[in-house]
């Protein structure tokens, strides 16, 4: 066991920190105790890392706001990559038009977008997408 307030090593039939006087009921830094957060630190810097690379990757492909990939919808190039879960590579491009255009009305005023089943994004405008949430 390892004192909290100095750090010094507690021999395991000792009530006080030889080196503070910390009394061992306030030292619940033992040596197990540290080597699990040091495991959970590491484990939480990985996540964090994965987690950063996932979004590292949409994030630098739409950094410029267009991608050079053609449209899901009408095949224009440039594009912008949207992130999407049904599609083999994660991905969906739709061209700015597109975008701007409501997908079941026709209207030019398309606020929302979502994906659809075949990993598509579908933008629609606000009264086609009330229709579509009842």
């Amino acid at each position: 066991m390892y004192c909290i307030h100095c750090g010094r090593e507690i021999p395991d039939n000792s009530r006080l920190c030889p080196l503070c006087g910390l009394e061992t009921d306030l030292n619940f830094q033992g040596s197990e105790n540290r080597s699990s957060k040091k495991r959970a630190g590491l484990l939480i810097g990985i996540a964090a890392a994965a987690a950063a690379v996932f979004i590292g990757t949409f994030v630098i492909r739409t950094a410029s706001g267009t991608v050079d990939e053609p449209c899901d919808w009408c095949g224009k190039t440039p594009s912008v990559a949207y992130a999407v879960e049904n599609d083999s590579d994660g991905v969906s491009y739709v061209c700015r038009e597109c975008s701007s255009t409501c997908m079941l009305c026709g209207s030019k005023k398309a606020t929302k977008h979502q994906e659809n089943l075949l990993g598509m994004m579908l933008f629609v405008c606000d009264d086609c997408h009330q229709d579509l949430t009842y």
